[in-house]
């Protein structure tokens, strides 16, 4: 049996309620839930981790898991676009800066979405676990993101909790 790991980002300055910043890194506080959930998470294998192009994800990922862990970032998991902080910065930047995530990303798209291109996104992100042949997968992405893709397919991934994430929050789903 396949084991989902559905993470939303710790703690980041947008979530102060200043949604008006652009790239948003994560607060101390989001820094120490890392570190939380890092500990919760330590005995687990993971055969791949996936994580969205923004830096709060990537932050998240990078102290949530061993560093010598080897990510996976995509485009389709990043947050929904409603406010500056969901703007995905430079991916070349990030390429530059972060060699151990490879950055499976041709062009980011920094528009704002329709209800109808974010379930493509959602559809996309099914068919990737679905198709996956690995045990332990995480997903680290974002809340919006994370609350529309479990009220889709919570049922089929056995996910009771259909509610919003906190920060540093995460759920198995089972498949």
């Amino acid at each position: 049996m396949k084991r989902i790991y559905f993470i939303r980002h710790g703690e980041g300055y947008h979530n102060l309620d200043n949604y008006s910043l652009f790239y948003p890194k994560l607060t101390e506080k989001g820094l120490s839930q890392c570190v939380e959930l890092k500990t919760k998470l330590q005995d687990i294998k993971f055969d791949k981790i996936y994580v969205s192009p923004l830096i709060r994800t990537i932050e998240t990922a990078l102290n949530s898991f061993d560093e010598n862990t080897k990510f996976i970032s995509v485009d389709f998991i990043r947050e929904v676009i409603k406010n500056n902080c969901d703007y995905c910065g430079s991916i070349q930047e990030k390429r530059d800066n972060f060699s151990n995530i490879e950055f499976c990303i041709d062009e980011i798209n920094n528009n704002l979405e329709s209800d109808e291109e974010v379930e493509i996104r959602l559809v996309k992100l099914f068919n990737l676990i679905n198709q996956e042949k690995c045990e332990n997968i995480a997903i680290v992405s974002h809340g919006e993101f994370i609350f529309r893709f479990i009220n889709k397919y919570g049922d089929l991934l056995n996910i009771e909790n259909k509610e919003f994430f906190n920060n540093c929050e995460f759920r198995i789903g089972l498949l």
